[in-house]
């Protein structure tokens, strides 16, 4: 495909291209980025640069009501590896469950039926960005942050054995067909943001970014939201990458490749919420046969693993929740989509939350069933990665926040909410409450009440039951540990600075705990 890095065109310099020995099958490429909704040049953004994308998109299908399971990464990750809701495998809540099994047998990541099939299953790209720090699995290419037992590479089989991959990184022709997937990492937020930002070429001027309405617009609101979209340039630059490489070892031609992002940007009112911002992603399926179309239809996440099965000619077990992506027929014989999906959030980090949510082709139904958790409830992680939440809680102790500004600072939250997303894309306005939409409001309760009364939901049901881990708790984390040693850090942090020292403040606590333990042994 050449990619297109930096405005020029990078043909394959034909190195080490060897013959796909796929035997007819396609190979699939699934990669995904971080924390993003529409901020692609093929969406309709006009203040950032995304050539390789946009290529992508002008070939191959574009989805354009695209939706994430959950608005965060490992409920909605735990979906897609399963083909069922996380709140049916109980994988709802965020980072947790890590020493259990799914608990029914008969359920498997759908890896493993591609294994079964004949599939070479490859995890990461050595060349892709990770957090140069840490060095984490979940902060990298190779990242899967699943809410069950697993391991990244050996045999599955749900009792005994936990791996979901053949091997890390390199393709090699002899792997064909093969399933790779990919995590482009560096548009999650990060202490890299300031650096990638710095190394640009071009730099997005903060003065021609759009802001949505829901955000001041302030010089650091502008600031943050310009590295973002350098972010997403970035991550279109490492994507070409991927391309080149499959393109020079002779492999692109017999590739599907299935781009997509794992929830909504990672902002106020986006990332861990229901409304446009956080449920709304891209996603985009190119290669050999794809017809191109831009499609309006309601799909969703869990119709991923559904459609790399049929991609590998494999048979799509009868528990899936999904249906495959109908990618080889024109626009107008496409197969319709969903007429409504279901979306549910629960706990994150340290913030107890039960959300449910209803999308329909034009209206999105939210039930919150902890409303008294308001939605800004002094979360660790936004504190340290939004630089908007501390702009925008000074001005609003200044009275300089307008209407739709304010929403986010109310001290509860509605027992219900209902939008009209197509008239208002930034669900300002809640028509829960206006009489002349009591029909809609009925019919998108009963929908969610439809799904309820079918599946078990395990985050509704354990939400009055559930315990802070450890690691979850204030006192352990980093917060207090940089209000109290780098107090001048802090300050910075709440006049809106980006963050650049998290993971450094994060190591030194832990050694910090570790000596106070080691010592508080020897004084017994």
């Amino acid at each position: 495909m050449g990619a297109v890095i930096g405005g020029l065109a990078l043909s394959s310099c034909g190195q080490d291209r060897q013959e796909d020995t796929s035997d007819g099958r396609p190979n699939i490429m699934f990669i995904l980025a971080e924390d993003m909704t529409l901020d692609l040049g093929c969406y309709g953004r006009t203040d950032v640069q995304t050539p390789n994308l946009d290529r992508l998109a002008a070939e191959g299908v574009m989805y354009t009501n695209a939706r994430c399971v959950a608005p965060l990464s490992s409920p909605t990750r735990s979906s897609m590896m399963t083909g069922l809701h996380h709140t049916i495998t109980g994988t709802h809540n965020h980072r947790s469950n890590h020493d259990v099994p799914l608990p029914d047998r008969t359920v498997r990541p759908f890896t493993a039926y591609l294994r079964d099939a004949g599939y070479t299953c490859i995890l990461g790209n050595r060349d892709c960005f990770e957090n140069p720090v840490t060095h984490n699995d979940h902060e990298s290419s190779r990242k899967l942050d699943l809410n069950f037992k697993f391991e990244n590479v050996g045999p599955y089989d749900g009792v005994r054995h936990f791996g979901l991959f053949d091997k890390l990184y390199d393709i090699m022709p002899e792997d064909a067909p093969f399933f790779s997937q990919v995590t482009l990492y560096n548009t999650h937020r990060g202490d890299w943001w300031k650096a990638i930002r710095a190394k640009s070429e071009h730099p997005v001027n903060p003065a021609s970014v759009v802001l949505p309405p829901y955000l001041a617009d302030h010089p650091k609101v502008r600031e943050e939201f310009a590295c973002y979209l350098d972010q997403v340039e970035y991550m279109d630059a490492q994507f070409g990458m991927v391309m080149d490489q499959l393109e020079e070892k002779g492999l692109l031609d017999n590739t599907i490749v299935i781009f997509i992002a794992d929830n909504g940007r990672a902002e106020l009112r986006a990332k861990g919420f229901m409304y446009e911002d956080g449920t709304k992603i891209p996603m985009i399926v190119w290669g050999k046969g794809v017809k191109h179309a831009v499609v309006d239809d309601l799909v969703s996440e869990l119709d991923i693993p559904a459609t790399i099965l049929k991609l590998a000619g494999v048979d799509i077990p009868d528990y899936y929740q999904g249906k495959p992506l109908d990618v080889f027929n024109a626009p107008d014989e496409q197969n319709g989509g969903h007429d409504w999906l279901y979306l549910a959030r629960d706990t994150w980090d340290e913030i107890f939350e039960c959300i449910r949510g209803v999308h329909t082709d034009r209206y999105t139904y939210v039930r919150n069933y902890m409303p008294h958790v308001p939605y800004d409830p002094h979360h660790m992680y936004q504190e340290f990665y939004r630089p908007a939440l501390h702009v925008m809680r000074t001005m609003r102790d200044q009275g300089l926040l307008n209407e739709a500004q304010m929403l986010f600072f109310a001290k509860s939250k509605p027992v219900e909410e209902l939008y009209d997303y197509i008239a208002d894309p930034f669900c300002l306005h809640n028509l829960a409450g206006n009489p002349q939409m009591l029909d809609v409001l009925n019919q998108m309760r009963a929908l969610m009440d439809s799904w309820l009364a079918e599946y078990p939901d395990r985050g509704i049901e354990d939400r009055l039951t559930r315990v802070l881990a450890e690691d979850r708790r204030d006192e352990n984390r980093p917060r207090p540990y940089v209000q109290k040693y780098y107090p001048e850090e802090w300050k910075k942090i709440e006049a809106g600075e980006i963050v650049d020292k998290y993971d450094i403040w994060k190591i030194e606590q832990k050694k910090m705990k570790a000596a106070q333990r080691n010592n508080a042994g020897a004084a017994d």
